[in-house]
């Protein structure tokens, strides 16, 4: 049995490897459905704003997956995706704002500064509005916030529907029931679901606070009900996350989602609130690196 065990292993992570890119990495979908939230909280003087950077021809949820585009040009971004400290740990044993190459939490910090300071080019800004959509978005993400041990999971192996793949890609959207609906369609749904006293309990705290609520996720849920998978399986084979780990895990990744949402606007309406609106750009163009995919749009299905 062990022996057989092992050769179903090797097979099912032979495949693995063959799947593309987009089947083991974030979704852009989950990130432009916060994008959309966001947007529909946004107040008058914010939406000029972000509408002047961005140009007529984008949206937010347009440049949702940008940042992640860019980490393969722009190399030393990757670490500003995530942040590890031990899962056994409530809140991170280092300085998160001295670390040497960054992580999500002072990566917020410093691209909402220069996206405040009108003092910096259009383009400077620009980008630090589109590392913002993308990084709330990680932020709430729980193993974006978890440990180093497994690169936030990214090594531990689990079975979806009896594919293989691993437990980042997991909650980065694999498991999530999209209901096969576009990010705009799903954002308005959740919204509609959602009571008005929520609301405002919805885009509290801050980035600090975001990460170890992701964290929390992981030790209290992610890991424990994986672990007792595990203890059940006989078959030598990762836990499968299909039915109910999956089914309880949706009502953590709706939260998650709307949190991500509102609390990017709550970031956009405060800085709006500071100061004078941006004019609209001239240029609707939206730079990136050469050779760089360009932005994606809001997937329709």
């Amino acid at each position: 049995m062990k022996k057989y065990g092992t050769i179903l292993l090797a097979l099912f992570f032979g495949q693995a490897l063959c799947l593309p890119p987009s089947a083991l990495a974030w979704k852009v979908w989950q990130h432009q459905v916060i994008a959309e939230i966001a947007e529909t909280q946004l107040r008058p003087a914010a939406r000029q704003k972000v509408a002047g950077l961005l140009g007529p021809r984008y949206r937010m949820a347009d440049e949702a997956g940008w940042a992640d585009y860019i980490r393969g040009y722009w190399w030393w971004t990757a670490p500003w995706h995530y942040i590890n400290w031990p899962l056994e740990l409530e809140k991170p044993d280092f300085d998160v704002f001295t670390a040497e190459k960054g992580n999500i939490v002072s990566a917020i910090a410093e691209q909402l500064k220069i996206y405040r300071d009108r003092k910096k080019v259009r383009q400077d800004r620009l980008e630090a509005l589109k590392f913002l959509i993308h990084f709330v978005g990680d932020i709430h993400q729980p193993l974006h916030c978890g440990t180093g041990i497994d690169k936030g999971a990214n090594g531990v192996r689990v079975l979806f529907r009896g594919k293989p793949t691993n437990l980042h890609a997991a909650w980065d959207g694999t498991i999530y029931d999209d209901r096969g609906e576009t990010p705009d369609g799903h954002a308005r749904r959740l919204l509609a679901d959602l009571k008005p006293e929520e609301r405002e309990r919805l885009a509290g705290g801050s980035p600090y606070d975001w990460a170890v609520e992701s964290h929390r996720i992981a030790r209290e849920f992610v890991y424990p009900r994986l672990k007792d998978l595990a203890v059940r399986s006989w078959t030598g084979l990762p836990p499968e996350l299909s039915g109910p780990y999956a089914e309880a895990a949706q009502p953590i990744m709706r939260r998650r989602l709307l949190e991500a949402g509102f609390r990017l606007a709550a970031l956009l309406n405060e800085d709006a609130e500071t100061g004078p609106a941006e004019e609209t750009a001239k240029s609707a163009a939206t730079p990136v690196p050469p050779g760089a995919p360009p932005p994606v749009q809001p997937q329709r299905r």
